[in-house]
């Protein structure tokens, strides 16, 4: 936590497409990772599916051809590598300094499909928590405020209509102390997020460690992801979620990665807290992962991907004292100037440099030097065709990845995804 930097079936054959493209893939499970962690929605390539649109009538036109069907499934290696190739694609739409349409900031922003052609995000405008909704994914409608004395919103779909906000809540002793936790608000169905109306909302229990409501760090743990949401019954959900930890406080890190489940149990009626029962991992294999090839600084936001069956996480990560290509000789550790994006494969454990556009990372006629807060997401755009939309934050002056008299701020771009 860095509080400087803000920081039923288809109608057409298109819908059918679609539908391949947000379908869950199967899970790549970490060997030692005990921990329940769902796939992420993306694209998937059994042939069994491709065969299910064939039946709507596809024809080689369409994107799907039956020869495409035909094919074995993604290699591994061959479906990291054309994830890193669309990450780096030249977007279809690109907005720099994103703002919405009443002029919030919309910093550190999490895009999802609501429904087909309707969109959310959740984004930090200061502390505060705010969601928006948008029918075009560029043009962003704010609706409502959901938390306060907060930053790093992640928004995730749960069952039967449910969603989850996860944040990076600050303690009660104050925003200017840095000191913060996990938080974990629910809400029962769509009308109800859009309200701000939450039923439930859950923290880690001030006994973890004797480090109040924190798991390994004495003072900040955030930047919080959701893997996967699944019902346990009467109501009841167990949730999967990724965080950083500050491993050294007082000190400008170093940041590091974990994961953790918590189970719901019972609701307070008057309040609505939850009692769960929780537990976390430091996130090992991934820290070591992106040190071998020289980001050997802070780690902290990530997202979750399956992209042709397999799962993949961008995150923020920042050079140390390995250089890469990516981290050039004079960048300094620790410093905004170093966070740089990487590509975790859960399968192999190992990380590799993510580039951005350059559309993206021009702001006022000035390219940047870093980025950081990754999210990304594989939805349909409104006329139906899988796309991904990517954010993140480009930190401005002064010490930041753009000169004085430049303004930095949070970036969206969409790339096509078939």
């Amino acid at each position: 936590m860095r509080p400087s930097r803000c920081r039923n079936r288809f109608p057409s054959i298109i819908a059918a497409t679609a539908l391949i493209a947000l379908a869950i893939g199967a899970e790549h499970t970490l060997p030692g990772d005990t921990t329940s962690r769902p796939a992420a929605a993306g694209l998937t390539s059994h042939t069994h599916r491709c065969l299910a649109v064939l039946a709507e009538g596809a024809d080689a036109t369409s994107g799907w051809s039956q020869r495409t069907c035909a094919t074995t499934p993604w290699s591994e290696t061959d479906a990291r590598n054309d994830l890193l190739k669309h990450l780096a694609a030249t977007p279809l739409a690109v907005r720099n300094s994103l703002h919405d349409a009443v002029g919030n900031t919309m910093d550190t922003a999490k895009v999802i499909q609501a429904s087909p052609g309707s969109y959310l995000a959740v984004y930090a405008t200061g502390i505060v928590i705010k969601l928006a909704t948008s029918t075009d994914l560029v043009n962003w409608h704010y609706v409502t405020d959901l938390d306060t004395s907060a930053t790093q919103p992640y928004i995730a779909q749960g069952p039967n209509g449910s969603y989850m906000l996860a944040d990076e809540k600050y303690d009660t002793n104050g925003v200017t102390s840095g000191s913060s936790h996990l938080y974990f608000i629910h809400y029962s169905n769509l009308s109800a997020l859009l309200a701000g109306n939450s039923d439930w909302f859950a923290i880690p229990p001030s006994n973890q460690s004797r480090r109040g409501d924190r798991f390994y760090s004495l003072c900040s743990e955030g930047t919080p992801d959701i893997h996967g949401i699944s019902s346990v019954g009467r109501g009841f959900v167990v949730v999967s979620f990724g965080f950083h930890y500050n491993a050294h406080c007082g000190a400008p890190g170093p940041d590091r990665e974990g994961h953790g489940t918590f189970q719901v149990t019972t609701i307070e009626s008057s309040s609505g807290q939850a009692t769960a029962s929780w537990s976390a991992t430091p996130d090992t294999p991934r820290d070591n992962a992106v040190a071998d090839i020289g980001y050997t600084g802070s780690r902290g936001g990530r997202d979750d991907i399956t992209w042709h069956d397999w799962r993949f996480s961008i995150q923020e990560a920042q050079c140390g004292s390995l250089i890469t290509a990516g981290c050039a000789a004079g960048v300094k550790a620790y410093g905004y100037t170093s966070w740089r994006y990487v590509m975790y494969d859960y399968s192999n454990r190992q990380a590799y440099p993510v580039t951005v556009p350059a559309s993206v990372e021009t702001v006022n006629g000035v390219v940047a030097a870093c980025h950081g807060n990754p999210k990304m997401a594989a939805v349909n755009n409104p006329e139906g065709r899988p796309v991904l939309v990517v954010t993140g934050f480009i930190f401005g002056p002064p010490g930041g990845c753009v000169p004085s008299g430049t303004i930095g701020g949070e970036f969206l771009y969409v790339v096509p995804a078939s």
